[in-house]
């Protein structure tokens, strides 16, 4: 008897000299990195490390014993001490700054539940990504009671968790657990510079990549592989043929009759003739010419400006209000997105004089400059995925004065007022814009024959009459959706500029109807024409570069980008030494042209590709 009661008093004796002994440490600091490299070591001597680098006081249940191994490189003191606990299936109290250490069965039999609740722990030893940004992403997953701690030495996460949330992880781990990879995206239609908003920041936060270059029209991805899939999806969504617009226009002139002396009320006339609806006005007063008018008119599929009964219906409705002339029926070919210019009007000379004096004479230079006065339209159409045409309409109008200098020299003082509205309309659908109004004058002279033209006298047989006309100009317009259209057939598109027979309000000449094409979009089309061979050999050359990277200097430490320049002959070969452009890290500089020499030989020219070397400029980013 005496016996046992010495040994219950050594038990007891020894958890209170461990207790003692650790509450006599320094201050608590659980987030103190601590580094474990032990094997079968007895774990009380392992909890007494931690307890001297942590300042915790801990005492140990007489059930826990027996002998550890564990490796652990820079963690916190408190994660290596939980993941002690749970490798070794043993739980804990934490009291202030006093721990106690016990078995889980004790645990349960103190407190009536297991300590973990069936939690686990689970090591990734990670081969390509980088443990802190797996660690990231798994502490978004973590359960209330779960833990993860990332070891950067290692290159490893460890996760406590229970079953069902490691089992998530286990999948999420195995998604980024992949060695990047490299695609190279050769843009067709969309410009780079243009996709950069949309898609730089799809790439995976700290893990991948994605470089434009400009001058090549590419886009080069460098992430997980299903990211990279899912970025170049994206990417051909965004480059995609430009579908293009028939733009069918009729150009009127009315002659107004005196009942309509003071221009004609649309407002009323639209929405009770022909089934036009009155869409609303754009003030638009400049020298007389009135407000303009809006409607949108309804037709059949099948018809459109240039049906022959549908259009005699809207001519005869116009002609109650004066004679109706035709001045020109242009047909404007322009690509979704892009701006297309109707100008109706006079081009009004101006004349420059530029006086130079040199020793003292005095030079002068004359220059004759053209300024457009009149309706000038702007229109820009939108096609949207069910049929309809969002149609961007800015109508600018414009009149002239001859301003006469002090030194007698006259030129035409412009004045100009615009607007701009959108309309909605359906593929066939015709916008009507009236009410531009302006008063024509014209001086006559009315005389006998002969009489007419005696000197003094022929004043009594002749006479000078001024005649006043008022005008008002409407303009149709009705969209046509082309379809998408090819590469070879948006460079013959349109030209610049198509001149057509327009008959102005105040005279009747030659006008023009300008349409101008977007020139960057049509410099990317005839390059792509011309070089497509080039194009398709530079990707070549571009993915063997990147691959190369990608299995030889991928944890090198460098990050940087550089221009490289080098020659290959038409068999694959490396054409003297590479050069890279602008000032560069040394090292980087080095690594790039090594890159380039044991990448080769590349492979051979296709056919085709009729040149005995061709350069190539690519941009490596490390």
């Amino acid at each position: 008897m005496e016996k046992r009661k010495k040994l219950n008093f050594k038990t007891v004796f020894f958890i209170l000299i461990v207790t003692v002994f650790l509450t006599g440490a320094a201050k608590v600091t659980l987030d103190a990195p601590i580094t474990l490299d032990v094997k079968g070591m007895d774990i009380l001597d392992v909890l007494k490390i931690i307890s001297m680098r942590s300042g915790l006081s801990i005492a140990t249940s007489p059930l826990v014993r027996g002998k550890v191994s564990i490796f652990l490189k820079d963690v916190s003191v408190w994660d290596a001490f939980e993941i002690l606990m749970a490798a070794n299936n043993l739980a804990y109290e934490k009291v202030g700054n006093m721990v106690t250490v016990m078995t889980n069965k004790e645990y349960e039999e103190k407190y009536g539940k297991p300590f973990y609740d069936l939690r686990i722990l689970k090591r990734y030893n990670l081969t390509h990504a980088h443990a802190d940004v797996v660690g990231k992403t798994l502490e978004e997953l973590k359960s209330k009671i779960g833990k993860v701690i990332v070891d950067t030495y290692a290159n490893a996460v460890i996760v406590i968790d229970t079953p069902d949330v490691i089992y998530q992880m286990d999948k999420v781990v195995k998604g980024l657990d992949l060695p990047l990879v490299t695609k190279v995206i050769q843009l067709n239609y969309a410009k780079a510079d243009t996709l950069k908003e949309k898609i730089a920041d799809l790439v995976t936060p700290d893990v991948g990549t994605i470089k434009f270059d400009q001058e090549s029209n590419r886009i080069v991805v460098t992430d997980l592989p299903q990211k990279v899939d899912q970025i170049e999806k994206i990417v051909r969504a965004f480059d995609k043929r430009p579908k293009a617009v028939l733009i069918e226009a009729k150009i009127l002139k009315i002659t107004l009759n005196d009942e309509y002396r003071y221009g004609v009320d649309w407002g009323a006339v639209f929405g009770k003739e022909a089934g036009i609806s009155y869409s609303g006005t754009l003030p638009s007063d400049v020298g007389g010419l009135g407000k303009i008018a809006i409607g949108e008119v309804v037709f059949n599929e099948t018809q459109s400006l240039t049906t022959k009964h549908q259009y005699r219906g809207l001519f005869k409705l116009f002609s109650t209000f004066g004679k109706t002339d035709v001045l020109s029926s242009p047909r404007i070919n322009v690509l979704d997105g892009q701006e297309a210019y109707v100008l109706v009007g006079t081009r009004e000379p101006v004349v420059s004089v530029e006086i130079i004096h040199s020793d003292g004479s005095q030079t002068e230079t004359e220059s004759v400059e053209y300024v457009e006065t009149g309706v000038k339209l702007s229109v820009t159409p939108h096609i949207s995925d069910d049929g309809y045409i969002r149609m961007k309409i800015k109508p600018e109008v414009s009149s002239a004065e001859l301003i006469t200098t002090n030194r007698g020299s006259q030129y035409p003082q412009k004045t100009v007022s615009e607007s701009e509205t959108t309309v909605i309309v359906r593929d066939g659908q015709t916008i009507v814009l009236a009410g531009l109004m302006k008063e024509e004058r014209q001086k006559d002279i009315e005389k006998v024959p002969g009489l007419g033209d005696i000197p003094l006298v022929g004043k009594l047989f002749s006479g000078k009459y001024e005649k006043s006309e008022k005008t008002e100009l409407v303009i149709l317009l009705t969209p046509h959706i082309s379809g998408e259209m090819k590469p070879e057939e948006i460079e013959k598109f349109m030209p610049k500029e198509q001149k057509a027979e327009i008959t102005s309000p105040s005279e009747a000449e030659k006008k023009l109807v300008k349409k101008e094409m977007e020139k960057k979009a049509e410099k990317v089309m005839a390059e792509q024409s011309e070089r497509k061979l080039y194009s398709e050999y530079y990707l070549q050359v571009t993915q063997r570069l990147y691959d190369y990277i990608q299995r030889n200097y991928i944890d090198l430490g460098l990050k940087g980008e550089v221009n490289v320049v080098f020659l290959i002959d038409k068999n694959g070969n490396l054409v003297g030494e590479p050069a890279v452009i602008g000032d560069v890290e040394p090292a980087i500089r080095d690594l790039a042209i090594e890159v380039v020499k044991k990448a080769s030989p590349y492979p051979p020219f296709p056919e085709g590709l009729k040149k005995d070397k061709e350069a190539f400029n690519i941009l490596l980013s490390f």
